[in-house]
């Protein structure tokens, strides 16, 4: 609450600034349902997910943020399978972060594309030797 350093953005982070749907969970039954909150997302593709259910919400793009700071000590994602629409601009800019922790969905959505990114994103990290030195993987 008094942390100088901490900063907290009240919208999502995604790849671009714009107002966006966020998809609640299935079993939700109204829209300020915060217990079912968690599993939502900007992915409709995700499991879980009805399409009728859904806030208008503002989004940052990562890159105004990442802008917005000469230095990061730590990123922590966990941004319900959007990840990967943000990983190439956080890698791109792992100049300026300490470090990233960050939750990767794997076999989690309805989309075979997202379903594949786990893996290209873990041999990506790897490739860079990122894995485990800059980047961590929370689950």
């Amino acid at each position: 609450k008094n942390s100088q350093k901490i900063y907290c953005q009240n919208a999502c982070i995604s790849n671009e600034s714009a107002l966006k749907k966020f998809f609640l969970h299935k079993d939700s039954k109204y829209n300020h349902q915060i217990s079912l909150s968690r599993r939502g997302s900007l992915e409709i593709s995700k499991r879980d997910l009805r399409p009728e259910n859904h806030l208008l919400i503002k989004c940052l793009s990562i890159e105004d943020i990442l802008k917005q700071f000469k230095f990061i000590d730590c990123i922590k994602i966990d941004i319900e399978g959007h990840e990967y629409k943000i990983l190439d601009k956080i890698i791109e800019n792992k100049f300026k972060i300490k470090y990233v922790v960050c939750e990767l969905h794997q076999n989690k959505f309805y989309d075979e594309d997202l379903n594949n990114l786990y893996q290209i994103t873990i041999d990506k990290l790897n490739n860079m030797r990122l894995l485990n030195e800059w980047f961590f993987i929370w689950n």
